[in-house]
C-alpha cells in the first residue's frame, strides 16, 4: 500500500499559550505540501499528564467518528527528512513517522524496543512496545478505537496515555520507519533522534 502523506488529513496538538510552536508546526507542514492541516487545542487539566493525554484522546475520538485515515503530530516535531509517499504493508493499522528508543516492558519504561523485521520492507520495523506519539499515521479505525480504550485505562489511573498505547501495540500491525522523518526537539531529542537499526537495545519478536 502506497500512502501519500500530504493528502491525508493532518492534525497537530498545540496549547493556546504556545504561539511560536503553533506557527512553527503549521509552517513546517505547509512547506512540506500537506493539503489539510488542522490545529487541535491542547489544554491543562489536573496536571500535564491528564491534559496532554486528554487532548490526544479528543483527536482520536473525533477522527474515529469520521472513519477516515489521518495523521496526528505534536507541536514539538522537527524534520529530519521527508518522503511524501511511503510504502507499507496492506495490513498496516498505523505507521509511526517518528520513533523512540524507549519501550514499555513489564510495566516500566526501558530503553528496550521489541521489534520485528518486515519482509519486503527494509525501511520499516513492526514495533510492539514503543513509547512515542509525536508523529503517527492512523489507518485502521478498529485500531483507533482500541487505542482510545487502552490509553483511557492509564489516564484514569493518573498515568501517561502513551503507556496504554505502547502496551496495546502488540495486538495490532503497527509499523515504524527505521529512519524517522520527525523527531521531538529539543526536550526529547535524546530519545527520538535515532534510527531503530542503530539502537543498542532491541529484541526481535518472531
Amino acid at each position: 500500500m502506497r500512502i501519500n502523506l500530504t493528502r491525508i488529513r493532518t492534525y497537530y496538538i498545540n496549547m493556546h499559550s504556545d504561539k511560536q510552536k503553533n506557527k512553527n508546526t503549521k509552517n513546517l507542514l505547509e512547506s512540506l505540501g500537506f493539503k489539510s492541516i488542522t490545529r487541535c487545542p491542547g489544554f491543562k487539566a489536573d496536571g500535564f499528564i491528564s491534559g496532554s493525554g486528554a487532548a490526544y484522546q479528543n483527536v482520536l475520538m473525533s477522527r474515529l467518528a469520521k472513519g477516515e485515515p489521518f495523521t496526528l503530530v505534536e507541536d514539538d516535531i522537527k524534520l529530519t527528512h521527508f518522503d511524501h509517499i511511503i510504502d507499507v504493508p496492506d495490513d498496516a493499522d498505523a505507521v509511526y513517522l517518528g520513533v523512540s528508543k524507549m519501550g514499555f516492558v513489564d510495566g516500566k519504561h526501558e530503553e528496550l524496543l521489541l521489534v520485528s523485521n518486515v519482509e519486503g520492507y527494509e525501511h520499516l520495523y513492526r514495533v510492539h512496545n514503543m513509547l512515542a506519539t509525536h508523529a503517527v499515521v492512523y489507518l485502521n479505525m478498529d485500531y483507533v478505537r482500541d487505542t482510545i480504550l487502552a490509553a483511557q485505562n492509564y489516564l484514569e489511573q493518573g498515568l501517561p496515555h502513551d503507556l496504554g498505547i505502547a502496551e496495546n501495540m502488540q495486538n495490532w500491525k503497527v509499523y515504524a520507519l527505521n529512519k524517522p522523518m520527525f523527531i521531538q526537539y529539543p526536550k526529547y531529542r535524546y530519545f527520538t533522534d535515532t534510527s531503530i537499526s542503530d539502537l543498542p537495545n532491541t529484541q526481535e519478536v518472531v
